[in-house]
């Protein structure tokens, strides 16, 4: 996975990138949008820093429009009103893209807690977790924030673990909760 910034090299990405990244500063790019869309392969289109979950689902509107349907909207913050934290990384937001779309969400809580933390995107009710993985040698992610949302590889291993574990958990109380269920 790679991030696009302009569409003009969209072409040129989407030869190498498996899934092509709109990031943050550019769910508004509408030039941008309209291309992607004619591709036939994954787009994750990463909630904007300042934007609001309908306005995520119209800019993800424009890629379906243009004919591909193959996209992942990604909660990942919004701007806040506090100096404490990066960014409030909004879970209520997944909770209503879950009822108000079809489409598939990730949750990114790593740009919010800015600390690699991982478990509040599956709890809260994403259907996956996206961070940064990286070792900690020298390397972009000794830089700035870039290194404090880093996750350790061994850390992510461990965090998808238990991510896995809290879903399975959390089916297994909403299984217990519905009853037995007819044959089909």
């Amino acid at each position: 996975m790679t991030e696009v910034t302009s569409g003009a090299l969209v072409p040129m990405v989407a030869e190498y990138a498996d899934i092509i990244q709109v990031g943050t500063r550019n769910m508004q790019n509408y030039w941008l949008l309209d291309e992607l869309g004619k591709l036939r392969q994954p787009i994750l289109l990463k909630r904007g820093m300042m934007n609001t979950a309908t306005e995520l689902l119209m800019s993800a509107e424009y890629i379906l429009s243009a004919g591909n349907y193959q996209v992942i909207l990604c909660e990942r913050g919004i701007r806040s009103f506090g100096d404490e934290t990066r960014n409030t990384f909004d879970v209520n937001a997944i909770a209503w893209l879950k009822h108000a779309s079809h489409l598939p969400i990730l949750a990114d809580p790593s740009h919010a807690t800015a600390n690699g933390g991982w478990s509040a995107g599956v709890e809260g009710g994403g259907g996956g977790r996206r961070g940064w993985v990286a070792n900690r040698g020298p390397s972009a992610t000794e830089r700035g924030f870039v290194r404090r949302q880093a996750v350790p590889l061994a850390g992510e291993v461990r965090a998808l673990d238990g991510g896995v574990a809290a879903d399975r958990r959390r089916r297994r109380a909403d299984d217990v909760a519905a009853g037995p269920q007819p044959a089909s």
